[in-house]
């Protein structure tokens, strides 16, 4: 077999046909209009076909892959709008939580000062310094990085910033109801020893005699006057009121009848034992209305005004004792 023409370089002969060679295969591509017109037609070759096919594949990959990837962008867009949007909810939650946490302070801190008023008034001693470490509340924390903003602001700071804001106002909150837990449970505490305190002072007060015992008027002071029995100089430990018999005579303080029963100078008595060393003595009285060991409260009937014992008519005769010795009752009358 030989070449006809050296110049033929894409074609061979075989049985006398000239055959073109591999890839060089010539087609011709013809477009027939249906209506009257002409005839489009194309010619190329099977290499320029195999091109456009490569590239044709090529472009289809590239896009499939570019598809892919713009799928997989938009679900991360729309991910991290969703957690932009709930970060937000968070932080706006936070901010709302340090406010809170910052009014909680501000009533321990008004709690603190009412704790101290009441320690004066019940002239208590001061208890060791109240917790003070919370951190100064900063109302106009923002997210790190981010200007404050209207409610009605879109921006969106960054994944970083919001990461770091948060974790510093989680840090700071922390920190806060740390504290504000710490002084909640010295508040406790300390309001219960006022408490223990205040029932101490009412019972106090209580058991202190501070009433009339009787109504009338006062015939005898206390101190030295003379006897109306020989007419001597003596020493008179109580205050005689005078009222008529049977006018109610009540007790000038909580406190135990300590006894009831005769003493010969002083007739029929009632003594009535208030604690924290004060003693009451009621002379004189017709008749008891307590026995002992009863409790009696302030201003409960005791007794009844009489002219027993060594009397010089219808009064009652009132001691106050502190500590066993007697004092001036009228200290003790409002």
């Amino acid at each position: 077999m030989r070449r006809k023409n050296p110049h033929m370089p894409v074609s061979m002969v075989l049985g006398g046909v000239a055959v073109p060679r591999r890839g060089q295969e010539r087609f011709t591509v013809k477009l027939i209009p249906h209506s009257a017109g002409p005839v489009a037609e194309w010619n190329t070759n099977s290499r320029t076909i195999q091109a456009c096919c490569v590239v044709l594949i090529l472009v289809f990959l590239s896009l499939t892959v570019f598809a892919a990837r713009y799928a997989q962008m938009v679900s991360y867009v729309h991910e991290l709008r969703d957690l932009r949007l709930l970060t937000q909810l968070q932080d706006e939650q936070l901010r709302v939580l340090a406010e809170s946490t910052t009014q909680l302070h501000t009533r321990l801190t008004e709690l603190a000062r009412l704790d101290t008023e009441l320690r004066q008034m019940l002239r208590l001693e001061a208890p060791l310094p109240p917790v003070d470490k919370l951190l100064a509340a900063n109302p106009s924390f923002t997210v790190a990085g981010a200007p404050a903003s209207d409610a009605g602001s879109t921006y969106l700071p960054s994944t970083m910033a919001v990461e770091t804001s948060l974790s510093a106002m989680a840090g700071y909150l922390s920190g806060s109801l740390d504290v504000l837990r710490e002084e909640m449970e010295y508040r406790i505490t300390s309001l219960d020893g006022l408490r223990v305190a205040a029932a101490e002072k009412l019972a106090y007060d209580a058991a202190r005699p501070s009433i009339w015992p009787t109504q009338g008027r006062v015939t005898s002071r206390y101190g030295y006057r003379i006897a109306p029995f020989g007419g001597a100089r003596q020493m008179h430990p109580a205050i005689d009121i005078g009222a008529p018999v049977g006018t109610p005579v009540v007790a000038t303080g909580d406190g135990r009848v300590a006894f009831t029963g005769w003493r010969s100078d002083l007739g029929n008595t009632v003594m009535i034992d208030h604690g924290y060393g004060f003693e009451t003595l009621y002379g004189h009285v017709s008749k008891p209305a307590v026995a002992v060991g009863d409790r009696v409260k302030k201003g409960q009937v005791i007794a009844y005004v009489g002219s027993t014992g060594r009397s010089t008519g219808p009064h009652l005769h009132y001691e106050v004792h502190v500590r066993g010795g007697h004092v001036n009752p009228a200290l003790y009358l409002n």
